[in-house]
């Protein structure tokens, strides 16, 4: 494969490194993608001052040090995301998942909520359940633990999420009162109010190397659009540790593209794109 302006990329180099970014990301980069690669390689090859890829395979890429193997994985995420995206799993979880907790708190269990979206890309999702928790929850959130875990592979994404600012364009199918109540002109667009950014974790998770040790399980888990990028030998043994980390009659939402099929898996199936573990 030629790079402008470059020597060319052995396909030999570009199989290794596909490989790697699988072994440790879980991403399978397709033939149509490799043209992107490339390009993307090309950019950042520049910017560190190479001109031939071999040299800056061998140098940077073949056993990355954690900086390195950071920026690789910015480099080969998906971060297409916007608010409200497929909003029905947002009302499930509001009125379902969160009307359960709270009838459980009313009948004695302790008032907790635990929420993970592992791949929060730019925020625009964790965010969402935040907003539909303090709606379903309301006054009585103080006297709650209820938290969003945000977490993703991309490094820079959450550097975004963080910052919570985002174009005009992306929060346009908010529900105008969730839109007027959590977000705030900027001139950029929107911006996160205060309480609610302030409410949310944001940390680096990386679903295939890292082990998945919490403090106790979750009552949802939030992993759209992520799932449709591995392997099936690494997409089974991602549920399976979800599995692990979702507490008993807790629910996995997957994107509407994603499936686990019905029986088969670990978990039960309700409705499209949601999952339950037997309570």
């Amino acid at each position: 494969m030629a790079l402008p302006g470059h020597h060319a990329i052995a396909d030999e180099e570009l199989d290794a490194l596909v490989g790697m970014i699988e072994d440790r990301f879980g991403i399978q980069i397709p033939a149509q993608k490799r043209v992107l690669l490339g390009t993307r390689l090309t950019r950042w090859m520049r910017e560190a001052g190479y001109t031939h890829f071999e040299r800056f395979y061998w140098d940077r890429l073949a056993d990355p040090a954690p900086e390195l193997e950071r920026d690789l994985a910015s480099l080969v995420s998906t971060n297409h995301t916007y608010f409200w995206r497929e909003p029905r799993h947002f009302e499930f979880f509001r009125d379902v998942v969160v009307g359960e907790r709270l009838r459980a708190a009313a009948a004695g269990a302790p008032r907790d909520l635990r929420t993970w979206c592992a791949a929060a890309s730019t925020g625009e999702e964790p965010y969402t359940l935040e907003m539909m928790q303090r709606e379903a929850i309301g006054a009585e959130l103080p006297r709650w633990k209820a938290g969003v875990l945000a977490t993703d592979l991309d490094a820079e994404a959450l550097v975004t999420a963080a910052r919570g600012v985002y174009g005009a364009d992306n929060a346009e199918r908010l529900p105008q009162r969730l839109r007027s109540r959590y977000l705030e002109h900027h001139p950029e667009g929107y911006a996160v109010r205060g309480p609610l950014r302030a409410a949310l974790v944001f940390r680096t998770f990386n679903l295939i190397a890292n082990h998945y040790v919490f403090r106790a399980p979750f009552h949802a888990i939030f992993c759209r659009n992520v799932l449709i990028y591995f392997s099936r030998a690494n997409r089974d043994a991602v549920i399976q540790r979800l599995y692990g980390a979702t507490a008993p009659g807790g629910y996995l939402f997957l994107s509407h593209a994603e499936t686990l099929g019905r029986g088969r898996g670990p978990f039960s199936y309700v409705q499209p794109g949601i999952y339950q573990r037997a309570p």
